[in-house]
């Protein structure tokens, strides 16, 4: 993917369910945290002015409201963090090739331990930037001497400007490093960010950057917009500044999963690699490139949701690829994953729902699906066979001999006659037995079987099987 597409798709990701949660449910409680505080210390300034009006209006706030400004720079700081930490379990998500953001677990990938980790060497990197622009200051100051300030004043914005870059690429090298390694010696290392460039390549990192500058620079412009169209009102500017601010931070660490694998080229055939697992054991051929697309995320999303044991929304990712009886070979890992975990979560009514299904579709000789039941189907023919449609026994029997298992074939068929004396696939059932006889060593018992059957259907377009078991004695 080129950056552009890359961005497309982080809007994307950012627009779906898990994602959402997250951005908006962060600026809402920014919101809710500042406006609290700006009311409480709105409604007091007013009526210190009015009492006072001659008194500083910033030495009174600080005075009598420094301690709860400390705690809503606390508490913002905290719903950043929180915001920050799903970012990066999306990031490192997103880098392995799951693109979904279903779940809402925050940092189900990670852990805590992991954000703990990239914050712990953020604060590493802040006090790198420290010590740099420290000396960047001292160095201005000598330079002022020798240079004057016109000529220094030139060299420092020169130097401001690779400033800024240097932050840049230092905030997201060390990122692209931690969401692959998530290591925090790993993360602050000059030299891990110099090979991740390199792997990367530099005209790829630099679009990234300015694509992540160019994004702020929008919801700057969105930001004033929206301060001029409601007139400057306080309120509604902290609404939009919270929403902006959380959708930003969110954006510029997703942004970053998409280049964090070593290189694009490895990415794809991974993916492709990983693609083919999941549909290993499914005949995709009728499936169009955007319906295996579709699928694979289907099969991604349910097993991560299997993982972390949320059932239903495991079913729910699978549920519309079951049932189709004409597409059933294409989405058979669906069948598969539905068919063991229905019976894992306890949904009885729907296992055996889904047991029927697949059963159905084994009669019709379809393999994978024969193969998925036919232990199950041994113990429902040796003790409800009358579960099986009628209909089904002929095909089944026929799977059970191919896959030599005649007592498979023999509880099928017992007291078939009784329960279906017109059936027309009678005869070929019981010629059936015949062959599951021979194979158990029973000679003389699918002998006699056989005499009984010529003298009774005789004229039966099915005979001449039977005739055919009998000559091979």
């Amino acid at each position: 993917m080129t950056a552009i597409e890359k961005l497309k798709s982080t809007w994307q990701y950012l627009l779906q369910r898990g994602s959402m949660v997250y951005w908006l449910g962060g600026a809402l409680a920014t919101f809710v945290i500042q406006f609290l505080m700006f009311n409480q210390i709105s409604r007091a300034l007013m009526n210190e002015l009015q009492n006072y009006p001659n008194d500083n209006e910033l030495l009174f706030i600080f005075n009598n409201y420094g301690s709860q400004f400390v705690l809503m720079l606390f508490l913002t700081t905290l719903v950043s963090l929180f915001v920050m930490a799903r970012a990066l379990d999306s990031a490192v998500r997103i880098s392995e090739g799951d693109l979904t953001a279903n779940h809402l677990e925050p940092v189900a990938r990670i852990g805590w331990l992991g954000v703990l980790k990239y914050i712990a060497g953020s604060i590493i990197i802040v006090l790198m930037m420290v010590v740099l622009f420290s000396v960047v200051y001292m160095l201005s100051r000598v330079l002022v001497g020798i240079l004057g300030s016109t000529i220094t004043g030139v060299l420092m914005m020169g130097v401001m400007i690779i400033g800024i870059a240097a932050v840049f690429y230092m905030i997201y090298a060390s990122m692209l490093v931690f969401i692959e390694q998530r290591s925090i010696s790993a993360m602050i290392s000059p030299a891990q960010w110099r090979a991740k460039v390199g792997v990367l390549g530099k005209n790829e990192f630099i679009k990234m950057i300015l694509l992540v500058f160019a994004v702020s620079i929008v919801a700057g412009v969105v930001q004033n917009l929206w301060s001029t169209i409601t007139a400057g009102s306080l309120l509604l500017t902290m609404l939009m500044s919270a929403v902006l601010n959380n959708y930003l931070l969110m954006f510029g660490v997703v942004y970053a999963g998409f280049f964090a694998s070593a290189n694009a080229e490895k990415v794809d055939e991974g993916l492709k690699a990983q693609n083919a697992r999941l549909l290993y054991n499914a005949d995709t051929r009728d499936l169009s490139a955007e319906e295996k697309q579709v699928f694979v995320q289907a099969l991604k999303s349910a097993d991560g949701a299997r993982a972390e044991r949320r059932f239903a929304e495991a079913f729910a990712f699978l549920a519309p690829y079951v049932g189709h009886d004409d597409r059933a070979a294409a989405y058979f890992p669906a069948y598969e994953r539905l068919y063991a975990w229905y019976q894992v979560a306890g949904e009885s009514q729907k296992y055996h729902a889904l047991q029927a299904n697949i059963i159905h579709l084994a009669a019709q000789g379809r393999e994978r699906f024969y193969q998925l039941v036919d232990e199950d189907l041994f113990v429902i023919a040796q003790e409800h066979n009358a579960r099986i449609p009628a209909d089904d026994v002929s095909g089944l029997v026929d799977m059970a001999l191919a896959h030599n298992q005649p007592d498979t074939v023999l509880a099928l068929a017992k007291d078939f006659r009784k329960r279906q004396p017109d059936h027309p696939q009678l005869v070929k059932i019981y010629a059936s037995v015949v062959k599951a006889l021979q194979l158990k060593g029973q000679d003389d018992v699918a002998k006699q079987l056989a005499d009984r059957l010529l003298a009774e259907f005789s004229n039966h377009p099915d005979s001449h099987i039977v005739q055919a078991l009998k000559d091979s004695f």
